[in-house]
């Protein structure tokens, strides 16, 4: 006799025989992006925008960023919470178009950063420019474009930093 001992797994991987689809194709973007990531350095802090302005500070208070950095590198999310799900499911709101500067705080002075912007739904880098921090260390970020939901970013040192390999993805 066979048993489910009551139960079924809603983690069932479903896929095309001809492997035309699968359920994870929806993945996609992020997994292109996160193959992009390199590995982040241990002294990379975590900060927010959301109730704390000591290492970034946005010019909209729309716009609301997550992410790590350390005085030579940066990895953030920037948010516009007009179109966050439980803005627009729960809330019924129209998303709107928000743009502006993101100034990441207590960077080396003077140091001129690569900065390179992703979609966050397809994973594509969408802009590259190098921007140079001012004396005091705050670094000043114009996004690309205005956006409705999201955009995310990483910086480097523009004199030290080469493109990372993509990690090798582990079948």
């Amino acid at each position: 006799l066979m048993s489910t001992i009551g139960g079924l797994a809603p983690w069932i991987y479903e896929r095309d025989l001809s492997g035309a689809w699968s359920q994870l194709e929806v993945f996609q973007p992020a997994a292109s992006f996160v193959d992009q990531l390199p590995f982040v350095p241990d002294s990379a802090a975590l900060f927010t925008s959301y109730q704390d302005t000591s290492q970034v500070v946005t010019s909209d208070a729309r716009l609301r960023v997550i992410g790590r950095k350390d005085p030579t590198f940066g990895m953030f999310y920037v948010q516009n919470t007009t179109g966050t799900w439980a803005a627009i499911l729960r809330d019924g709101q129209t998303p709107e178009s928000v743009g502006g500067t993101v100034t990441l705080l207590n960077m080396q002075p003077s140091t001129m950063y690569s900065v390179f912007w992703f979609d966050t739904d397809s994973g594509s880098v969408i802009a590259n420019v190098n921007v140079l921090s001012d004396c005091d260390g705050n670094l000043g970020l114009t996004m690309p474009q205005d956006i409705t939901q999201s955009v995310a970013a990483m910086l480097y040192p523009a004199f030290s930093w080469c493109p990372p390999h993509p990690r090798r993805r582990r079948r």
